[in-house]
């Protein structure tokens, strides 16, 4: 490794907490290695890791990598000397841990703490031993020429510690270090023990010396010109990179040694909770803590309101009053650290305190009164620094109340609680106060709940019959403003609180994500930008970056904006079969061939390197790609342009886990808004969640709506997080979809793949954004007739808008959607095509929603201005500006269009709909799941009383029954035996015409063998009728089973609204018709039906159950037409072969076959469908629902029926001439006896023959008597049962 390349860690120093010896203030340390831009360094406290958590947790903080280590006294044939120890991991910590605990314990009283060799080599496991330095054991042994218990000992520890045992070599400019070193680098080789180099570190900058100098001398309670002393030198400070490069350049393995260190340590602590101690009094034997607490208070309260607070108080009312108000401050506070159980920890503290007292050592309490200038600015001042730390509760005293005006504001501002006693000064109770008190008369509990007692109330609300049943309203199907209405109280109250939880919650998040759409599209475009200038590299990136290699220039990339942000620690993390780069760097410095690793690329940029002639040498992937870069001038600048592009301190953002397999620069681009800038959007949310979802107030949720709500509401987990958490770290809070999640899921891409008819059906919502109040429908007409112009300019703003921008070009009205247009793989050509096609199938939807959302939102945006413009406040003024009103109007705006439309905001989604079950069987649910909810939330209104009560039935109206029925008669094709265009009435009686006059000319013309005429002119009109009505029966049946799918499709939107149980219930109840309805036909059952039911439960597996059904059935019945015409262009064969297709690849090539069947029905093909029909079929409805067929494959198969009739009936003529030879030959053959049963069998033949003869001669008489008696009477047209 060249010298240039090292990085030197100091990983030997010492902090406070190393007594009378350390200087360094960790606080301080982190700061100043922030600056200096260190990559790592470790502490080495002596005889100690009190500082360990500490060191670690604010070097974490500042980014540089904490390494754990101590030194302890270590015994060896009775001498005791400090050995360095650090922790490679969490087991070497623990073994720490238990040495540093050892030292102290399994010692005698006289001799200072320390460990055995032996407890060494028994606590050995992920530790690295140092043996050197100044002032240690080893110098102790060496100095006092005891070198045979040195390296005897050696030997023991190389056994165990084999590789983890390094010889410390220090350069501090101090007596003997000379002698030490040198008997150590004398055997290191024979002893297999390596060197390395390191630094005693006692402070910071080296002008601290002789303050460090005088510190040294406290501890060693001798003075500064004592020679007797230890005496360390000047250069025990962190000396920069250079310094000890420079210092250590003789000995290449000891510095190469300590760079690769800090890559072993990979452990640092994490803080935990704390653990109170336990209060005991041999006073108290026969009472609890609480009871204690309680007393010791209530008297200490007495003594203070005697000799203070009521000290000038003579009216007894007064007296009593402030009694009380004391009494019940004190009652309040004892009783809530009961419940948190800290009585103890405050006894032990009054211990503390009443020895202090006892033995004349002052303890004051905290007077604001003597701050500063006593003025009220310095006293409020105080306040605010208090309230900045946590604080939220202050009680303030004495006769300087005159002057708190300025408090009693900054309270007021703050939503601070604060009884202001003297003056008993009153205020309203803020967010927080008011929304516990919302949960509090919700939930019944008004005390304090522990968090067992909680888990024990919800696990019984959850193992309610009735909870485990029900349908509609259960937790995991509901969205975050569906929880929260459980909170809603009745009538007025309950829309007070529920203008709280719009103001405090909904309001606060729908801003930060107008914020976050704003941010999205200047990146996007930032993005976009940077592509247009370089549309080589561009058009480029998906190339391979060598025909031999894998990698492509957008992977080379990402892979080498990584490493410059220094994030190589994450890829190597993502090491494994699904991709990752590992492994060294080959590079030439100046003529010398070495190795980095890949990790290298953090230290230095790839450019500087570059600069110093160090030439990366592409035979490994990590070379390979860096050398793609690197070696390209333009696109070394473009990477560095995109880097730039993210305005990240860092360079750019770190990668997620598989990153290599999955991803692409631009939805890098789309995650950077998600990961950088979500948090810091939804900070006003964030802020309001920690407010109101106290751990106080979740157990009293809990406990009241059961286990399953909380988690639904709050529930910090990747794997099922809470609503509230996927609001605030969006889909990056959430675990990926798997694999087969992913290729189920893209089944609905074709499908959705330029659908027309979802596009028409997206239009239609535009009536979403109608209401009862000021955008009904009367009222949005009337915006769009008197102000045509103001109108499109709305539309116009909206639709050009970051909101609709964004959901345009991250497809973010659906979940799967918004996945499906971003597909994962290693983005070659196939992916980028894959991912292209599938976007692009989109856009007729995309324009459809937003036109519908434009149009639909504009007048509403605008009557809700005017809304606003026209409230006013108690003294008759504007109550909002212009800019107010439209800001607000936005915020409304944008919450209907979420609530009402189709969106993938987390707001709007149930922790079923992101689970892995949810995402397939409510794929593309988002609709119903969201009308249901609305529809559920009116009702629950209505029932409790809250909102207007026609504004509510007018939404279970509308999305339970009007919008339903619309969408789903569309969607299923009701207007099958309509016409849109010329209403269609006088085209049926025309076909009615046309097929009778063809029946009646088929029988009128038909003739027997003999070449008479079957019918009669009378009887073939009758026929020629009966086929007609038959033909009516039929397609009015057709009619009737059409309209009573649309009302089965109506429940069906409502059930699986309610989520996975109400998609389950109708899966099963279609599934149980299916297979009744195949029963009931006769021969043998098509399970194809049912199985199609079934698979309704999920679209995307209906979606492939169809793909394999429509497959089969193509072939089944269309095998005469694809015998006939092959592969022709308009042939089924592509159909069925799309299909196929389709359902593997996940790739639309069945729209291209669907295309070639909606040109030849609509347009090459002569056939009965009408214009209204044939306009359906263009826009993607099937055209076999319709009723319409293709009249030239229908004569095919007619003709290939008829001549498969002729060949069975030529079949079966020849098997009777051969009969008739046959049974000539037999009768010739017979006996008497055979002849005689012959004729017997004849007869009675013949006699069953004549007596059936007359049976129907007799039956048709009858018939024809009762026709002629009901012609004769005019009732031939009544129907049967009337006339029976």
């Amino acid at each position: 490794m060249s010298l240039k390349d090292i990085t030197f860690n100091h990983f030997k120093i010492h902090t406070q907490y190393s007594i009378c010896e350390g200087a360094v203030k960790i606080e301080e340390l982190a700061k100043y290695a922030k600056l200096s831009k260190f990559l790592s360094l470790g502490i080495s406290d002596s005889y100690n890791l009190s500082g360990a958590l500490e060191f670690s947790e604010e070097l974490s903080k500042a980014g540089v990598h904490p390494i754990i280590g101590t030194q302890l006294n270590i015994k060896t044939d009775n001498i005791i000397g400090k050995v360095s120890l650090i922790a490679k991991n969490e087991v070497g910590y623990k073994n720490l841990l238990k040495l540093s605990s050892k030292s102290y314990l399994d010692i005698n009283a006289t001799e200072a703490p320390h460990c055995s060799i032996k407890d060494l080599l028994d606590f050995s496991s992920g530790l690295f031993v140092l043996l050197g330095g100044n002032h240690t054991l080893t110098s102790q042994l060496i100095l006092n020429n005891q070198d045979k218990i040195f390296l005897n000992n050696v030997s023991k520890l190389k056994s165990t510690f084999k590789d983890n045992l390094f010889f410390e070599i220090q350069r501090h400019n101090e007596v003997n270090e000379n002698r030490i070193e040198n008997f150590l680098i004398a055997n290191s080789k024979s002893l297999k023990v390596p060197i390395i180099a390191s630094q005693e570190v006692f402070y910071i900058n080296q002008d601290m010396y002789e303050a460090h100098d005088a510190y040294i001398c406290i501890g060693q309670k001798a003075y500064v010109e004592d020679k007797n002393r230890i005496n360390y030198s000047d250069q025990h400070y962190l000396k920069s990179n250079e310094e000890m490069l420079k210092l250590f350049a003789d000995l290449p393995d000891a510095l190469e040694n300590n760079h690769n260190l800090r890559y072993q340590c990979l452990y640092r602590p994490l803080p935990s909770k704390p653990l109170l101690p336990n209060f005991t009094s041999t006073s108290s034997t026969e009472k609890n803590v609480e009871v204690v607490l309680q007393e010791l208070a209530q008297k200490g309260l007495e003594i203070r309101l005697k000799e203070v607070i009521l000290k000038n108080i003579t009216d007894p009312k007064q007296i009593e009053e402030t009694k009380k108000i004391y009494l019940d401050r004190l009652n309040y506070e004892v009783k809530m650290i009961n419940q948190m159980k800290f009585s103890g920890y405050f006894l032990i503290v009054s211990d503390y305190i009443l020895w202090a007292k006892n033995n004349n050592i002052d303890v004051k309490l905290t007077d604001i009164s003597l701050l500063k200038d006593n003025s009220n600015r310095s006293k409020s001042d105080w306040v605010l620094d208090k309230i900045a730390k946590g604080f939220n509760d202050f009680s303030f005293e004495g006769k300087s109340v005159n002057k708190l005006s300025l408090v009693k504001e900054m309270i007021k501002d703050n939503d601070i609680k604060s009884p202001l006693v003297k003056r008993n000064i009153k205020q309203s109770k803020g967010t927080a106060g008011k929304f516990s008190d919302m949960i509090t008369k919700a939930t019944g509990f008004d005390s304090k709940l522990d968090s067992g007692i909680a888990q024990v109330l919800g696990a019984k609300e959850d193992s309610k019959l009735f909870n485990k049943v029900k349908i509609f309203g259960r937790p995991e199907a509901e969205d975050f403003l569906g929880l929260m209405y459980q909170l809603l109280g009745k009538g007025k109250q309950g829309d007070a609180d529920l203008d709280l939880i719009r103001k405090t919650l909904i309001e606060p998040y729908v801003r930060g994500i107008s914020s976050l759409d704003r941010i999205r599209t200047q990146v996007s475009f930032d993005f976009k930008t940077l592509k247009d200038k370089n549309p080589e590299i561009a058009d480029n990136l998906h190339t391979r970056i060598d025909k031999n290699e894998p990698w492509t220039y957008d992977q080379a990339l990402r892979y080498y904006l990584y490493n410059k942000a220094g994030y190589s620690d994450a890829l190597d993390d993502i090491e494994g079969t699904e991709g990752g780069i590992k492994g060294f760097v080959n590079v030439d410095n100046n003529g010398t061939k070495a190795k980095l690793p890949a990790r290298a690329f953090t230290g230095p940029s790839a450019e500087k390197l570059a600069e110093r002639g160090i030439t990366v040498i592409p035979d490994t992937p990590a070379g390979i790609m860096i050398h793609a870069i690197i070696s390209d001038p333009k696109m070394l600048k473009f990477a560095n342009d995109v880097g730039a592009a993210t305005k990240l301190k860092e360079g750019y953002i770190k990668p997620s886990k598989n990153w290599l397999s999955r991803g692409s620069l631009a939805t890098d681009f789309h995650e950077l808004v998600g990961k950088e800038y979500r948090a810091s959007a939804l900070q006003g949310f964030s802020g309001n969640v920690e407010l109101v979802f106290t751990p106080q107030n979740l157990n009293k949720i809990e406990a009241k709506f059961g286990i399953n709500f909380r988690k639904a509401l709050f529930n910090v987990s990747q794997t099922n997080p809470g609503a509230v958490q996927r609001m605030i770290g969006g889909r990056g809070s959430m675990k990926s979809p798997t694999k087969i999640v992913n290729w189920l899921n893209g089944a609905i891409a074709p499908i959705m793949f330029i659908n027309k008819k979802s596009a028409l059906l997206q239009l239609i919502s535009f009536a979403n954004f109608y209401n009862t109040t000021d955008n009904n429908p009367l009222a949005a007409s009337q915006l769009l007739a008197g102000n045509p112009k103001q109108f499109w300019k709305d539309f116009m703003y909206i639709l050009n808008s970051p909101k609709l921008i964004e959901r345009r070009a991250g497809l973010k009205y659906s979940v799967e959607e918004a996945e499906f247009a971003n597909v994962g793989g290693r983005q070659g050509a196939w992916e980028v095509f894959k991912a292209k096609t599938i976007k692009l199938g989109f856009y007729p939807t995309q324009q459809a929603d937003s036109f519908a959302i434009a149009f639909g939102g504009a007048a509403f945006y605008r009557n809700r201005v005017k809304t606003y413009l026209g409230m006013l406040d108690a003294d008759g003024n504007k109550k909002y500006t212009e800019k107010q009103a439209e800001e607000q109007a936005w915020t409304d705006f944008s919450e209907t269009a979420d609530t009402a439309q189709q969106s993938s905001d987390q707001m709007l989604l149930s922790a079923e709909q992101t689970g892995s079950l949810g995402r397939v069987i409510l794929a593309f649910a988002n609709t119903p799941q969201q009308y249901t909810r609305i529809i559920t939330k009116a009702a629950r209104d209505i029932r409790y009383g809250r909102g207007d009560f026609k504004t509510n039935v007018g939404k279970i109206a509308y999305y339970g029954a009007l919008q339903n029925a619309l969408f789903t008669a569309l969607q299923n094709a009701v207007f099958m035996g309509w016409d849109l265009i010329d209403g269609g009435d006088e085209e049926e009686e025309t076909v009615e015409k046309d097929f009778y006059a063809e029946k009646l000319d088929l029988y009128s013309n038909k003739r027997n063998k003999s070449g008479r005429l079957t019918y009669k002119p009378s009887r073939a009109k009758t026929k020629a009728q009966e086929d007609l009505d038959a033909y009516i029966k039929e397609r009015d049946d057709k009619k009737k089973e059409g309209e009573h799918h649309i009302l089965t499709s109506m429940l069906e939107t409502i059930m699986r609204g309610a989520g996975v149980y109400g998609a389950s219930i109708m899966a099963m109840a279609k599934t149980a018709a299916a297979m009744k309805e195949g029963l009931e036909k006769e021969g043998p059952m098509d399970t194809g039906p049912a199985i199609i039911a079934a698979s309704s439960i999920s679209p995307p597996l209906n979606a492939r159950a169809r793909y394999v059904r429509k497959a089969m059935t193509v072939e089944k019945y269309n095998k005469e037409v694809i015998d006939s015409i092959g592969w022709r262009w308009d042939s089924p064969r592509w159909v069925s072969t799309a299909a196929v297709s389709e359902g593997i690849t996940n790739l639309p090539v069945n729209w291209f076959a669907k295309q070639a069947e909606i040109v030849k029905l609509t347009f090459v093909d002569v056939n009965e469908a009408t214009r209204g029909e044939k306009a359906l079929i263009n826009l993607g409805w099937n055209p076999y629902a319709i009723g319409v067929q293709d009249e030239e494959f229908k004569q095919i198969k007619i003709k290939a029926r008829a001549d498969k009739k002729e060949r069975k009936a030529a079949e079966r003529k020849s098997e009777a001439e051969t009969d008739k030879q046959l049974e000539k030959q037999r009768l010739l053959k017979r006996t008497p006896k055979e002849i005689a049963t012959d004729k017997a069998k004849a007869a009675k033949k013949q006699k069953e023959t004549t007596r059936k003869s007359k049976e129907t001669r007799k039956a048709n008489k009858k018939a024809s008597d009762i026709a002629r008696w009901k012609k004769a009477r005019g009732m031939d047209y009544i129907s049967e049962d009337i006339q029976d």
